[in-house]
């Protein structure tokens, strides 16, 4: 089954942490889809992005990551989570 990675977003404009869910679940309001297609039968899907544009989006996405995970000898951990329907799957087939 696909998989979509959804970011929260706090109302600081920082990352609140990440959403694993299967493709086919309805996004939760306020998030971002992380995952997009690039390539599909071997035809890219849009134009790829110019250098220029590839830098603003790595500048805006490190300012929007907050600071304790941007520290080397930092303990912090990201939180990710799963959906409900991707921990069902994942029990149902844990347990046969």
């Amino acid at each position: 089954m696909a998989k979509q990675v959804h970011r929260r977003i706090d109302a600081r404009g920082r990352f609140a942490g990440d959403l694993v869910a299967r493709a086919d679940e309805p996004p939760p309001e306020g998030t971002e889809a992380l995952l997009v297609p690039v390539v599909r039968g071997g035809r890219l899907v849009e134009p790829l992005p110019t250098l220029e544009a590839v830098r603003d989006r790595c500048r805006a996405q490190l300012a929007a990551l907050p600071e304790e995970f941007k520290r080397l000898d930092s303990e912090a951990v990201y939180p990710v989570v799963y959906s409900d329907v991707l921990e069902a799957d994942a029990e149902r087939i844990m347990n046969g």
